[in-house]
């Protein structure tokens, strides 16, 4: 459970992001079909991004949870460093893989919408 005065807000942080980026993908879904234009290439890779913005989400709230991502090493026990000490590199590999898969789709459906024809 978080420990630290900034865990609880991560985990605020990190959970508003999601309701955020569900809305927008709801937001966008809906007013194609009300617009009744079909959904193209640019909205399907928002979707694709919003598998990876998920699990960007779920993997971060893990590591702030189990992970004591948030709290310094030196607030740390040695026993319980060498406990998350697993969880935290999977992580390091995890997060920013998502991150970087999340911000090249978004930036790619974006080139899409704006393409000049």
């Amino acid at each position: 459970m978080p420990s630290s005065p900034l865990q609880p807000l991560q985990i605020c942080l990190y959970t508003f992001s999601l309701i955020l980026a569900t809305a927008a993908i709801i937001c966008r879904i809906l007013s194609r079909r009300q617009m009744r234009i079909p959904l193209q290439l640019n909205d399907w890779l928002m979707v694709v991004a919003y598998v990876n913005v998920l699990g960007l989400a779920i993997s971060a709230n893990i590591a702030v949870v189990h992970g004591e991502m948030g709290r310094h090493q030196f607030e740390l026990s040695e026993t319980r460093a060498r406990e998350v000490f697993g969880l935290n590199m999977k992580m390091t590999i995890v997060i920013p893989f998502l991150l970087s898969a999340s911000s090249f789709l978004v930036k790619m459906s974006i080139t899409h919408f704006c393409k000049i024809s």
